[in-house]
């Protein structure tokens, strides 16, 4: 009858130690997964950062070469001479304009 008993107790004890190895395992692979799954996750993040970083990258790239172009099409448009006509240098009178124009000589 001991022995019956020694023997149970030893295939009971065999058996919750099988499994509470089999739980170890298994924890062990959802642990495994679950950072595996963290880690792409992560992955797909950083690519999504890293698309999101490339793609402003371009539009400011674009927005900066439109800019530039129309600066340069309006600065082919304007006069080459810095004054206008009807300016007169800073300081100096443009001839015909002397202190006596306009005024009739006797």
């Amino acid at each position: 009858m001991a022995a019956a008993f020694f023997a149970a107790a030893f295939f009971a004890g065999a058996f919750f130690a099988g499994a509470f190895l089999a739980a170890t395992f298994f924890a062990g692979a959802f642990f495994a997964a679950f950072f595996a799954g963290a880690f792409f996750a992560g992955a797909f993040l950083a690519g999504a950062f890293l698309a999101a970083f490339f793609a402003g990258a371009f539009f400011a790239a674009a927005f900066f070469a439109v800019a530039m172009t129309i600066s340069l099409i309006k600065l082919r448009k304007t006069p080459r001479r810095s004054m206008r006509r009807g300016d007169s240098p800073s300081g100096v009178l443009p001839p015909g304009r002397g202190l006596g124009a306009g005024v009739p000589v006797r």
